[in-house]
């Protein structure tokens, strides 16, 4: 008596636990990387991502998922107490997270989900959101004061 492999015998099974290991591991990496790690002294930001007024949130489902992802980078940190962290909005553009207080610039970028991707996603080009990039952007928020957060774009 052997092994026996209870995947399909055209190895189909092999393929798809080796893909979704490979997702999961990325998924790791890209939350552990971006976030530098989990701080006690984290607080609870919560926000809505708005252009006009209104929501900028997710749509679509599986592949076809087009969302928006906020970064917040803190300011003037470097070495150990450089942060960097990464949330992706709801389909009402609401978000939470967790992040030490402090001064933090926040980009916006829209992106569709593709598991295939490195780091699980694809960048969308969206002409709105180009001053909004880690780099240029020029929304600034201090946590917790400024919580809840009510970013809207087109006030920048």
């Amino acid at each position: 008596m052997g092994i026996r492999n209870l995947g399909s015998r055209t190895g189909e099974g092999s393929a798809l636990r080796t893909l979704s290991m490979l997702v999961v591991a990325g998924l790791l990496v890209a939350v552990v990387g971006c976030t530098g790690g989990y701080d006690e002294g984290a607080v609870e930001v919560t926000g809505k991502l708005l252009k006009g007024g209104q929501p900028l949130g997710a749509s679509g489902e599986g592949k076809d998922r087009i969302t928006y992802r906020v970064t917040f980078t803190k300011e003037g940190a470097t070495g150990a107490e450089a942060y960097n962290a990464m949330i992706d909005v709801n389909e009402s553009g609401e978000f939470a997270l967790a992040i030490p207080p402090g001064k933090y610039k926040v980009a916006i970028m829209k992106i569709k989900i593709n598991p295939l991707a490195f780091g699980g996603f694809e960048k969308v080009e969206d002409k709105d959101l180009e001053k909004f990039t880690p780099a240029k952007s020029p929304i600034v928020v201090t946590v917790p004061d400024d919580v809840p957060l009510e970013i809207d774009i087109s006030k920048y």
